[in-house]
């Protein structure tokens, strides 16, 4: 581990001068803390490498989360999706979804659209009110983007519901003003009445934008359901607020809204002074848009109503050429569609046909325009139905490995109890009392390799017991467990604990002698042959006394543990040779 970059070095005073989940903490909260943005971004970068050289990926994911919401562009994106594949595996969901979020943020289009409504799925399974109704409305803004106004008041009422409130709260205010607007394109105004009045609501005499906007649907709305009167009271409330604010384009608009009124309820003169107050708004603010609107909408109440053909088409010609400067494609299609009109009332039948064709050319563009939108949509929904369902199959996956493993533990447990008993069980010898055979081998075969690693000397003994006979009668099977036990009994007394006793064969032990020469095994194994000389045999019924004889072998240049207890053994059998109590070492 390394301390922080050279740029970063006058925070180390402040961090724990310790490499564990301390320090990434304290660089994580130094990062959260007031100061320049790239400042911050380095300290979360570094809490997040060390997170990741601490092998924690719980904070890993936190951090890479936090460091996506400081950086830009691809790196940003790449942090937030690393966080997301995080969490995931760690089976955070709430970490999960706010991931997603972070890449609804920092995408647009159908990219947007498609972590909006990962996050808005994932959110809903795990239960999280909270953020699948973030989730839903950033969904009901991606279809609204694309032109789905159905799909948009489907995300957006879901969110609503997913609050879990009964009421709608002071910041599901933005939400209830574009589902009224929806349902107002919907022609539903009932349902748009509703979505106002719950925002008017929440917003009741704070003379905010939202309740400006909130007093200007509410006007619409009643004037979509005939209550003119009431529609022009609201409406002009709304313009006030928005003339208040310095709000020029919500101002034109409404006043636009009141014009419109005025002329349903049949006086022409106010409709047309308000129209051009509207025009004057857009004009002194230098909004082309609400000005190219305006006039489209004071050109055709001209043409309604009487006006002069030479004004009617001289403001058409105005909306038009301001429209197509802009690029305003709807109101260069309305434009269009008048001016065919105003042509075809002058009985100017190539002018009308011209402007027909200007006209159906434009819907051809515009209806493009909205294909192209859907594909982006379908795509977007697609690849998130996609992406949820590989997600599914990698829980899937996990699932099965997690029982897997489990199911695979639990049989080793259960192996490991089963070797471990068989294991106990022959450890010893159950005749001599001594290590057995297979013990023995092992051990030798690990204190061989102690030695080469430690270059350290290693000694074994080969120890042969010599029955005595009764004429041609052997001891039983009884007297010679005996003297077994005994002979045992007596090495283990010869020999340090850190010795190793084993039986070797028949009538044979082994005698490991780790970190110890000849010259120190001779004096044990010389020992052990005095013992069994003295020892009163004569009380286990046996007729002469037991001798032993020994081999003994050192590792020396001798490669390998069978060889060391080859010559060990061959050493025995010379030993025996040469008589009852006899040593012989390999040379």
């Amino acid at each position: 581990m390394t301390e922080v970059p050279l740029g970063l070095a006058r925070f180390e005073a402040r961090l724990p001068q310790v490499w564990d989940a301390r320090r990434v903490d304290a660089l994580l909260a130094l990062a959260l803390e007031d100061r320049p943005r790239e400042e911050a971004a380095a300290l979360a970068r570094h809490a997040l490498d060390l997170a990741l050289d601490l092998g924690d990926e719980a904070r890993a994911a936190r951090t890479g989360l936090h460091l996506s919401a400081l950086l830009e562009g691809a790196a940003a994106l790449e942090a937030a999706q690393a966080a997301q594949t995080r969490f995931e595996a760690l089976r955070d969901d709430e970490g999960e979804v706010e991931s997603a979020l972070q890449q609804a943020r920092l995408q647009r289009d159908g990219p947007a659209l498609t972590a909006a409504l990962i996050a808005a799925e994932l959110a809903a399974q795990a239960g999280l009110s909270a953020l699948e109704a973030r989730a839903r409305r950033w969904v009901g803004d991606g279809f609204m983007h694309f032109g789905n106004d159905a799909g948009a008041i489907g995300a957006y009422e879901r969110a609503l519901v997913a609050t879990g409130t009964e009421t709608p709260r002071a910041e599901d205010v933005p939400m209830l003003l574009s589902l009224g607007a929806l349902h107002l394109r919907a022609d539903d105004p009932e349902a748009a009445f509703r979505a106002y009045r719950a925002a008017s609501h929440l917003t009741h005499r704070e003379g905010t934008i939202e309740h400006t906007d909130a007093l200007g649907g509410l006007g619409t709305a009643y004037g979509q359901q005939g209550d003119v009167e009431r529609a022009f009271r609201f409406l002009e409330r709304a313009a006030q607020l928005a003339a208040e604010h310095g709000d020029h384009r919500r101002h034109a608009r409404f006043l636009n809204l009141m014009a419109s009124a005025q002329d349903k309820l049949g006086d022409a003169a106010r409709a047309a002074s308000l129209y051009q107050a509207s025009l004057d708004v857009a004009v002194t603010a230098g909004l082309v848009d609400a000005q190219a609107n305006t006039l489209l909408n004071l050109a055709e109440h001209e043409m309604q109503h009487g006006g002069a053909p030479a004004a009617v088409g001289a403001r058409l010609a105005q909306a038009l050429a301001l429209a197509t400067a802009a690029r305003l494609a709807s109101a260069q299609r309305r434009a269009a569609r008048l001016l065919t009109r105003w042509a075809e009332a002058q009985g100017d039948l190539a002018a009308a046909l011209a402007h027909q064709r200007a006209w159906a050319e434009l819907d051809r563009a515009a209806n493009s325009r909205r294909a192209a939108l859907r594909e982006q949509e379908l795509a977007a929904t697609a690849q998130a139905a996609q992406d949820l369902a590989v997600r599914r199959e990698r829980l899937a996956v996990r699932q099965r490995l997690d029982a897997t493993l489990a199911a695979t533990e639990e049989r080793l447990t259960e192996l490991r109890a089963e070797a471990d008993h068989w294991k106990d069980a022959a450890l010893f010898d159950v005749v001599s009392g001594a290590h057995s055979r297979r013990y023995g081998l092992e051990q030798l075969t690990r204190d061989f390799k102690r030695s080469l690693r430690a270059k350290s000397e290693l000694s074994l003994g080969v120890v042969g017991i010599e029955l005595p006979l009764s004429g041609s009668e052997a001891p039983a099977e009884l007297q010679v467990n005996a003297v077994l036990r005994t002979v045992a009994e007596l090495l283990e007394q010869s020999v340090r604990d850190t010795d190793v006793v084993a039986r070797f064969d028949q009538l044979k032990f082994m005698v490991i002698f780790p970190e110890t020469g000849p010259v120190g095994a001779q004096v044990a194994l010389r020992r052990m042959i005095d013992r069994v000389a003295a020892f009163p045999w004569d009380a286990q019924g046996l007729g002469a006394p037991v001798s032993v004889a020994v081999g003994l072998s050192s590792r020396g240049f001798l490669q390998g543990s069978q060889l060391l207890l080859d010559v060990a053994d061959e050493e025995y059998y010379r030993a025996r040779r040469e008589g009852p109590g006899t040593l012989s070492v390999a040379q």
